[in-house]
């Protein structure tokens, strides 16, 4: 699945719902492949390793998605997490929903209705963003042409990655695919950039 752009979660965060006497807490991450789903995972199981369950899902922007009641009813945790995901039309994320049982039962509606209102009021909470499929492309400049650029930097369709000051300055950054960034940028400073494209991937745009 090719994709252009992508909505996941601005912020990683945590939030904690109260049902029948049961605590359960929600734990968001964003994750851009399984192995950094795993981690954060195990990691929040660790955190709360005295809890009754703790239920996971994660959605990669490849398409893998993963799920887990960890002990509760089959399909009345792990996958209503995931509900909540898609019902926000997020990618690359992990939520794990932990549980602290309070003595009385849900019931397998009431079970589902909690986890996915758990899920969907932490990932609300975190916040959404959108992802683009970007140029990466690595400038080097004098100052004065440096000093120029400040404008076209600053704009919202640029996104400035990192930069290094020596004898020039060296600027990483971004933008959306098929922009003629390079006649941009000479227009600007009035001559030949030294301009070379490092990679593509996916940035968010403030």
């Amino acid at each position: 699945m090719l994709l252009n752009d992508y909505l996941t979660v601005k912020e990683n965060g945590k939030s904690e719902i109260n049902i029948e006497k049961s605590v359960f807490i929600a734990s968001c991450k964003r994750v851009e492949t399984a192995e950094q789903a795993r981690k954060f995972i195990n990691s929040v199981k660790k955190e709360y390793s005295d809890a009754t369950h703790n239920c996971y899902c994660y959605k990669l922007k490849d398409g893998t998605t993963k799920f887990s009641d960890d002990g509760e009813p089959s399909s009345t945790a792990g996958l209503p997490i995931l509900n909540a995901i898609e019902s926000s039309k997020l990618l690359d994320v992990a939520v794990v929903v932990t549980r602290y049982f309070g003595g009385i039962k849900l019931g397998t509606g009431g079970l589902v209705r909690a986890y996915f209102s758990s899920a969907k009021s932490c990932l609300e909470k975190c916040g959404i963003c959108k992802m683009t499929l970007s140029d990466v492309y690595v400038l080097e400049l004098d100052y004065v042409s440096f000093s120029n650029l400040n404008s076209f930097f600053s704009s919202g369709e640029i996104s400035v990655l990192n930069k290094e000051f020596s004898s020039s300055v060296i600027v990483t950054f971004a933008c959306e695919k098929n922009k003629n960034v390079t006649e941009q940028i000479s227009s600007i400073i009035n001559k030949k950039p030294s301009i070379s494209l490092l990679k593509e991937c996916f940035v968010e745009y403030k």
